[in-house]
């Protein structure tokens, strides 16, 4: 019997956060993510037409806040409630 799939709620903190809130997380200015993230992003799209692929942009920002925290899983991955599989291990 197969298990349903759960899927989550991947949002772009770069729509709800706070500028402040974002750069303490971050480490980095918004405006600064969006332009890193064009000049990226076909580097991170997957070429399979998967549904629930997680965005670019969450995909950057988990790395990101990776960078500015040290750490991959506890600070991002458990916020954004992606699971270990899904955020690369160091």
């Amino acid at each position: 019997m197969r298990r349903e799939r759960v899927y989550f709620d991947h949002s772009n903190p770069l729509e709800y956060m706070t500028e402040n809130r974002f750069l303490a997380r971050y480490r980095c200015p918004e405006q600064a993510v969006v332009d890193l993230l064009n000049e990226i992003e076909h580097h991170l799209q997957r070429p399979i037409s998967h549904n629930h692929a997680i965005p670019s942009v969450i995909q950057l920002l988990t790395t990101l806040c990776f960078y500015a925290n040290g750490s991959f899983f506890c600070t991002d991955g458990d916020v954004r409630r992606l699971s270990k599989t899904s955020v690369p291990a160091e």
